[in-house]
């Protein structure tokens, strides 16, 4: 929890950097063409290279429009990008609720990618992807989590019980620890394994 809280702190300023440079961008440009007009141009190169490594910078995207969601959704397409993960993103617009505290987002999120990044990185490369929804309706949000699993998970009423893997236990306290904070909103949360498709499902009311 507290790694996810220090990169949400990297990844605000950040933005703030960013929303700086953008706030900015045609006093930038008069700049440029100053430096142009003047042909200082090995100047204007190494300066056109500054704004372009700050924009460039981690690559920052707001899918959500919600901080705490968006900041992990990006930790973990970076790391996916590193290991040959397909992370594929497709999210409503959530914006700032002041429903969940951040502490429980990263529980929930950050454990279920966490362990969907494990689970595909035990495949071949062309094998590995994970596929992450978002939907709002109404006053609810549905989160669907799928990834394909090498393990065989037995289930029971819904739950994650065990799997074959080494580390089956601590993903099963993983598993707990997101239960506990969804039911701590009175929402829901499920698994399956269909086909060594891994499937987490949590919905939350605003």
């Amino acid at each position: 929890n507290e790694s996810y809280i220090n990169y949400y702190k990297s990844l605000l300023v950040l933005q703030n950097e960013k929303d700086r440079l953008m706030h900015d961008i045609k006093y930038q440009y008069m700049n440029v063409i100053q430096m142009l007009d003047e042909k200082r141009y090995e100047e204007c190169r190494k300066y056109l290279f500054q704004v372009t490594e700050v924009l460039e910078k981690q690559g920052y995207t707001q899918y959500s429009g919600n901080t705490y969601i968006d900041f992990i959704l990006n930790h973990t397409e970076h790391n996916a990008m590193q290991n040959g993960i397909d992370f594929i993103i497709d999210t409503d617009y959530i914006g700032k609720t002041t429903a969940f505290e951040q502490q429980d987002i990263n529980i929930i999120f950050g454990n279920l990618l966490d362990n969907a990044v494990e689970a595909v990185m035990e495949l071949e490369e062309r094998d590995r992807w994970i596929e992450v929804k978002i939907a709002k309706v109404h006053q609810m949000i549905f989160i669907t989590i799928n990834n394909k699993s090498k393990g065989k998970a037995i289930l029971r009423n819904g739950k994650f019980l065990t799997s074959k893997t080494d580390n089956s236990h601590m993903h099963g306290i993983g598993l707990k620890n997101v239960e506990s904070a969804v039911l701590k909103y009175n929402g829901v949360f499920e698994v399956d394994m269909t086909d060594n498709i891994f499937t987490a499902k949590v919905t939350l009311f605003l």
